[in-house]
């Protein structure tokens, strides 16, 4: 089994990738919701 932080970025990192394969019109339409996601998932890795 991986380590916790390894666990915790792989899950940052997913949800960064699940962020950007959302369509672009999908992204368009709610650019504050993206931008704090992207900002939780790179606040997530920087604490590692």
């Amino acid at each position: 089994s991986f380590p916790k932080e390894v666990n915790f970025k792989l899950s940052a990192f997913r949800l960064f990738l699940s962020i950007y394969s959302k369509p672009l019109v999908f992204r368009r339409a709610t650019p504050v919701f993206v931008k704090n996601e992207v900002k939780v998932a790179l606040l997530s890795w920087s604490f590692y």
